[in-house]
């Protein structure tokens, strides 16, 4: 039976791209909030940028790099002046988030090409710690970048969950093999304020925190798309009010809470990723529904790069 490095390294990003997509590009002097407000209006967490000037492709956009917007305009201790901080974030473009802060590298230039491996474009998402790669072409001809698509941690395991029989046989449970984190596991109540969670995402470069009662039992996940709000509407709706607050400006179509137990195996997980539509992460909890870990899709990314050999460990 073929092994997961041999199917990574047997298909280019390029098996992964539907026969019909559509690709949302962002000029990178659009101003910010309307790059926002796309980003909203299509589902999307993260975007190409484009150089219309030299024709080329830019960067991605990211939350974390809004994240960071929102860090630079706000004060650990006090809300910033709305007066004072409407007018400069109006006259923002999404090039001008290079120059917010110079300790952080935003608009990752990281790209592949969409004939390289699967298994290439996993090494370089976990090599970066980045949960989106473009994918760019250049044509032949003129030597101009053509943005064909963005791939996604989920994507790769969505294809591998759907394509390679050999994921049916991962036996060993996620806390026998250690996947996923267990200490340090940072979560948030109803009653915290929008600004520290967003500090959390921020800190530790991840995409949602738990919201958790205080027993904490897991209640819901605050997201990027939560977060995606709260900037678009920026200092209008304060990062100071409540993760409750927050969580209550969600649309209807919001992202479910997937969850799993350290007894699961791996093949459970990757059945969960076929069935569903999006997942972005497992919040591994226990009989009580207490928080106890994470399996990010990079946790399982990095087990499946990890697998040289076609036992069922």
């Amino acid at each position: 039976m073929t092994t997961l490095h041999e199917f990574l390294q047997g298909h280019t990003a390029y098996d992964i791209l539907p026969v019909s997509l559509k690709v949302v590009a962002i000029d990178a002097q659009l101003p910010l909030r309307k790059a926002v407000a796309a980003l909203l209006q299509n589902g999307l967490v993260a975007a190409p940028l484009w150089n219309s000037e030299a024709q080329s492709f830019a960067g991605l956009l990211t939350v974390t790099d809004l994240l960071h917007l929102i860090l630079h305009f706000t004060d650990e201790t006090q809300e910033p002046s709305i007066e004072g901080v409407v007018d400069e974030i109006d006259h923002l473009t999404v090039e001008d988030l290079r120059h917010i802060r110079e300790s952080h590298v935003g608009l990752s230039p990281i790209q592949i090409h969409p004939m390289h491996t699967l298994f290439d474009a996993t090494h370089a998402m976990l090599q970066c710690h980045l949960h989106h790669v473009p994918l760019i072409d250049v044509d032949s001809c003129s030597g101009q970048d053509t943005i064909v698509s963005v791939l996604s941690g989920f994507k790769i395991l969505k294809f591998l969950a759907c394509n390679c029989p050999m994921v049916r046989t991962l036996t060993g449970t996620i806390g026998e093999l250690g996947i996923g984190t267990y200490t340090q596991i940072q979560t948030v109540t109803p009653a915290s304020m929008t600004m520290d969670a967003v500090r959390i995402l921020a800190d530790a470069c991840i995409s949602a925190v738990p919201v958790v009662d205080a027993d904490g039992k897991l209640l819901d996940m605050l997201t990027e798309t939560d977060v995606l709000l709260s900037v678009r509407d920026f200092p209008a709706i304060s990062v100071w009010t409540t993760v409750a607050e927050a969580l209550m400006r969600r649309s209807v179509d919001v992202e479910p809470v997937h969850t799993c137990r350290k007894t699961d195996t791996v093949a459970n997980l990757f059945a969960a990723i076929q069935r569903g539509p999006k997942v972005a992460r497992f919040v591994v909890v226990d009989e009580k529904n207490k928080v106890e870990g994470i399996v990010s899709l990079g946790d399982l990314l990095g087990f499946v790069t990890s697998r040289t050999s076609g036992n069922s460990g």
